[in-house]
């Protein structure tokens, strides 16, 4: 197990620009922001003061995190908040060579890398980094698919795969074992391909095809030597996650994901893997404070559920299905218009949660 730290930039910035104002690149936001998703909020890479920041940062994480690796981001970024108007931003680009907002966005992320290197740390960024501009030492994290992860590791980028262990997305376990890093991109490709044919993600097909199709546009260079599958991360995003609810959304399914990284390929009976989890989950309840059966209970109680009602409330639990993928973030109508090719939509935009 690896602990990185991620600091994401340049465009899920806006927690640093509420507290410095002065390094936006377009508007600074007037509330702390909780939203999740692109939002026009982005560290001005224009600057000499948001550098020094950031090298501020970067050497204190570096001081606190001894592992070699530190997460940079460089996702979700909004296009269009580096297409600059101004005449000395404008002039800044001329100067660099930058044509585009996009240009402008991979300079930002191959700088940062090297200021990661300076303070004796290896780069990781999410896919959407992923371009000829980006050095080869760079890790690169896959979370939209098998084509992403195949192109960084032509790239020549060691790569990490996530894209199949989302568990906020609420998949059944089964789904998640499936993935299996060790059979290679082809292997994984196989099960994402079986997610659209699943039918308890029927109404969410639209969405799943939309984001397997983003990839599409990614761009990296062919290297001489083909990069390494360095392992997996288990995701578990907060927006619908409290500390009361972590315990049951994330011990179960982390169980096939852990599997699957961990055990050898020929371990791939999920039958098995169901037979076999139960102990675990009673093993972790009697022996460690993790609540993975009954941590719902005290939001039960809270609710009005009598303590006499617990056992056929969770009876009831036990036969419904969560809201899959996205459709429980973005609701019914942003979701849809995902599959279409919209994206995940901006953070300004309403959220049903």
């Amino acid at each position: 197990i690896r602990v990185v730290p991620e600091l994401d930039v340049p465009g899920h910035a806006g927690t640093i620009l509420w507290a410095r104002p002065d390094l936006a690149a377009g508007t600074a936001p007037d509330a702390l922001p909780r939203a999740f998703g692109p939002s026009r909020h982005a560290l001005d890479p224009t600057l000499d003061e948001t550098w020094a920041l950031l090298d501020a940062v970067v050497g204190d994480l570096a001081r606190h995190f001894d592992d070699p690796f530190l997460h940079i981001g460089g996702d979700e970024v909004h296009p269009q908040v580096y297409a600059f108007e101004d005449e000395r931003r404008r002039s800044w680009c001329e100067a660099h060579a930058l044509d585009s907002a996009l240009d402008v966005q991979r300079w930002f992320v191959a700088e940062m890398a090297a200021l990661v290197g300076r303070h004796d740390r290896r780069a990781v960024v999410w896919d959407e980094a992923l371009a000829e501009s980006l050095p080869e030492d760079v890790v690169v994290q896959s979370w939209r698919g098998a084509g992403s992860l195949e192109a960084a590791l032509v790239a020549g980028h060691d790569a990490l795969s996530s894209s199949g262990y989302y568990l906020d997305l609420c998949y059944p376990a089964r789904l998640h074992y499936a993935f299996d890093p060790a059979g290679g991109p082809a292997a994984l490709a196989e099960a994402e391909a079986a997610l659209l044919t699943d039918p308890g993600l029927a109404k969410v097909q639209s969405g799943i095809e939309g984001l397997l199709r983003s990839v599409d546009e990614l761009s990296g260079r062919v290297a001489a030597e083909r990069g390494v599958m360095l392992g997996g991360e288990a995701c578990l995003w907060s927006e619908l996650v409290t500390s009361e609810l972590l315990d049951t959304r994330l011990y179960g399914r982390l169980a096939a994901i852990a599997e699957r990284l961990w055990s050898d390929p020929d371990r791939c009976d999920v039958d098995d893997f169901y037979r076999r989890l139960p102990g675990l989950l009673a093993h972790l309840e009697a022996h460690t404070d993790c609540r993975p059966l009954t941590g719902c209970e005290p939001v039960l109680l809270r609710i009005g559920v009598r303590p006499d009602e617990l056992h056929h409330v969770r009876v009831l639990l036990a036969a419904l299905e969560p809201v899959r993928w996205y459709r429980r973030l973005l609701g019914a109508r942003l979701a849809a218009a995902r599959g279409e090719g919209s994206g995940m939509g901006f953070a300004d935009a309403e959220r049903p949660y």
